[in-house]
């Protein structure tokens, strides 16, 4: 519990959503923590008359908005985090492939190195 606002249940879904590489889950899991933290659950109201009131909703309803933008960047991250993350698997994949086909070829240069040598005694021998 930060400042009277319990996000328990949000920060548990994020993490558990990191873990499983639901990045985009994990990001709105955030935004909402940190939109609760900052907004609360009151939705402004401008029935009153009262023109300091509505001058506070009014500036509570830019903070809404910026929580809403901090909730919109965080999915923002944690999609980016996810590409980052696909590029680097697919990196791994291709240096993976490549490096096989290099020990292909080593191999297949050794294989003819010893025919070669072999063919080689053989002559010696049986000439």
């Amino acid at each position: 519990m930060i400042n009277h606002v319990d996000i328990y249940d949000q920060i548990t879904a994020a993490q558990g959503a990191w873990a499983n590489k639901q990045f985009e889950d994990f990001g709105f899991a955030v935004g909402k923590a940190l939109s609760d933290l900052v907004v609360g659950d009151a939705k402004p109201s401008l029935s009153s008359g009262d023109n300091m009131n509505k001058k506070l909703l009014m500036k509570k309803a830019g903070v809404v908005a910026q929580a809403r933008a901090a909730q919109q960047q965080a999915a923002a991250v944690a999609l980016a985090a996810a590409a980052a993350q696909a590029q680097r698997q697919t990196v791994g994949k291709q240096m993976d492939a490549k490096m096989q086909r290099l020990i292909r070829q080593e191999e297949q240069h050794a294989r003819k190195a010893v025919a070669q040598a072999a063919s080689d005694l053989a002559d010696q021998i049986f000439v």
